[in-house]
């Protein structure tokens, strides 16, 4: 094949099968292209799909370890299986409506976290602590100096940094001021979600 390297390569064209000799090989870019346009239209959505699969699975195990942890009183067990099970949920609302970080356009989901926007703790009922609008999806990073008040978010879009932030440590972390978050506008009911960050969590002086 005119994309298969001439060492190391992951099919052997000589076998018309997998070649066992080679572990984790490397392919080009020219190729990666070429297999991803031969898929079915509906390889994005299944992989998507299986993501979202094993995530639910990660859940229940964590979940069912909860259950047999006999260090936990009763009281105890309930609270933290229903905290995780609305977590997972919010989890899932949130990625119907957030495609990547904020701040740094990581888009895989592996590497982020989803932060509520009103805290988990200050939220009036159950349906905002699982809204999707109710959140980001942020980089490690900018979770923390989000959760912490250290940055929050005008209704257009633009950082708020607070005074309290060393303005090293802030590029170190990967945020400058007057940067605009990435990706499409704001909800409505993000918004009103924001209006309460920045009066209650953001560290505005």
């Amino acid at each position: 094949m005119l994309y298969l390297p001439q060492k190391y390569s992951p099919w052997s064209v000589k076998s018309k099968g997998g070649n066992q000799g080679a572990y984790l090989a490397k392919i080009s870019p020219d190729l990666g292209q070429f297999i991803l346009n031969t898929q079915p239209k509906t390889w994005l959505g299944d992989f998507q799909n299986w993501i979202a699969d094993s995530q639910l699975n990660a859940e229940e195990a964590q979940i069912e370890a909860i259950k047999q942890d006999t260090s936990l009183d009763e009281t105890e067990r309930e609270a933290l299986i229903s905290a995780r099970r609305g977590q997972g949920r919010f989890r899932r609302n949130l990625q119907e409506i957030e495609e990547g970080c904020r701040l740094t356009g990581i888009t895989d989901y592996s590497h982020l976290i989803a932060s509520h926007i009103k805290p988990w703790r200050s939220c009036s009922s159950s349906d905002e602590r699982v809204d999707g609008h109710n959140g980001f999806l942020l980089s490690p990073n900018a979770d923390h100096l989000f959760d912490k008040g250290y940055i929050s978010f005008s209704d257009d879009g633009y950082i708020l940094i607070s005074s309290q932030m060393d303005k090293r440590n802030l590029d170190l972390l990967g945020c400058t001021s007057n940067q605009k978050i990435l990706g499409k506008a704001f909800t409505p009911r993000q918004k009103e979600y924001l209006a309460f960050h920045r009066e209650n969590v953001f560290r505005s002086e």
